[in-house]
């Protein structure tokens, strides 16, 4: 299954949604467009969701540690959550799983970016 996204916006708050295998950077081209135009437009804090995630290599980190990046540049945060096991592992090889903020489900990475966004 080739990379697809979902993208919904709920209280200021972009969630994707990822499904399929991510093998090379271009086939994140359109989502990473959409990302762009999303914080053109004052979103700044952002959800990735794995549940869906097939497969995932160095072309798949690159994109979060990407999206992580500028979310944080314009003072937002990125949660990542229902990692699966196989994407989960090389989260912890590559060590990046100490850089990314990750929850268990959709449900608590929402109301741990809502939380961040009322102490600030």
């Amino acid at each position: 299954m080739s990379f697809t996204y979902q993208r919904t916006i709920s209280d200021e708050i972009c969630i994707y949604e990822f499904k399929g295998r991510i093998l090379e950077k271009e086939e994140c081209d359109e989502l990473m467009a959409d990302f762009d135009q999303q914080l053109e437009q004052g979103i700044t804090n952002f959800i990735v969701s794995l549940n869906e995630m097939d497969y995932m290599n160095s072309s798949g980190l690159s994109i979060l540690i990407n999206i992580l990046t500028k979310s944080r540049n314009n003072y937002g945060e990125l949660m990542v959550c229902c990692i699966p096991e196989k994407v989960n592992k090389l989260l912890i090889t590559s060590k990046l799983n100490n850089i990314f903020n990750s929850v268990a489900n959709l449900e608590k990475a929402i109301e741990k970016l809502k939380s961040t966004k009322q102490n600030t």
